[in-house]
């Protein structure tokens, strides 16, 4: 069982996470696009190696995540950066090897108003190009 500690009116509590509640403005906060460490697995970023067997398997990364407020949208980074990372792989003679991953530094969604646009230009060029055949 997790446990969390609060203070709450004057007594110190240690209650069972199952008991707590995150307030909205708190879970609205954290939904936003952002960046925040994923674990990503290593042949999913080098797929090509996949003849070796990575110790660990997943790698701690800064990756963009969040909701931008339409399912069509997507969080996406605007800044990124190169980290390597010393890994294990199995070979005669257990070797370490070092293998440099992408980061996210900053991230966006796009905006809303451009999607809207780009939605309305392509239902105006599919019925520019239907009326065409008429």
């Amino acid at each position: 069982m997790v446990l969390h500690s609060a203070y709450l009116f004057g007594v110190f509590l240690t209650l069972p996470l199952s008991f707590i509640v995150l307030m909205f403005q708190e879970v609205w906060g954290r939904s936003f696009c952002r960046t925040i460490e994923k674990l990503v697995e290593v042949v999913q970023e080098y797929p090509t190696e996949v003849e070796h067997i990575y110790s660990p398997a997943c790698v701690p990364l800064i990756r963009c995540a969040g909701c931008c407020g339409d399912e069509n949208l997507e969080c996406h980074p605007t800044q990124t950066t190169n980290v390597t990372m010393q890994v294990g792989w199995t070979r005669p003679g257990q070797q370490y090897v070092e293998m440099t991953f992408v980061e996210h530094q900053t991230c966006e969604s796009p905006h809303v108003e451009l999607h809207l646009i780009n939605i309305i230009r392509t239902l105006f060029l599919i019925r520019k190009k239907n009326t065409k055949y008429l």
